[in-house]
């Protein structure tokens, strides 16, 4: 179990994105924006736990084209830290960073796309709705990351 004690480096980038009752997303960083298709695509997250709970959560991450967001161009859904501090394990007021990776379509056009990010519940793939004063960047229950990552095929050669 982890302690509210937990260090919480600053990232690049502040949001404030409430998935209530549960946590905050209050940051995120991503280093690399311009990718290959079927490649990975690391980006870090900072959360606070709001509330300890009983259920069990997962975060999303998924690059998509906010135009046709129902068709996933990657995806990569994780269990905080890797499983190693699930939802059921919450102790409100911790801060934490958490590394996920997005996993590209082999398929994928180059273009602009992007990220969004969100949390819903393991059992029944319900999605708690993201609320923020940035309404303009929530969609499908999540936010969207602000900035751009672009697909480059010739980086494959």
């Amino acid at each position: 179990m982890y302690s509210s004690e937990v260090s919480c480096e600053p990232l690049e980038n502040d949001v404030n994105v409430a998935y209530p009752p549960l946590m905050t997303l209050t940051g995120y960083e991503l280093d690399e924006t311009v990718v290959a298709p079927n490649s990975v695509l690391p980006l870090q997250l900072q959360w606070n736990i709001q509330s300890a709970t009983d259920m069990d959560y997962r975060v999303f991450v998924q690059l998509i084209d906010k135009d046709n967001p129902s068709e996933l161009l990657g995806s990569g859904d994780s269990t905080p830290k890797q499983t190693w501090y699930p939802s059921t394990s919450f102790v409100a007021g911790t801060c934490f960073n958490d590394l996920y990776t997005i996993q590209l379509m082999p398929d994928i056009l180059a273009g602009e796309y992007d990220l969004l990010v969100g949390v819903y519940d393991a059992n029944t793939g319900t999605r708690l709705n993201g609320q923020s004063d940035e309404a303009e960047y929530l969609l499908g229950g999540g936010y969207l990351i602000t900035q751009a990552v672009t697909v480059d095929p010739t980086l494959e050669e």
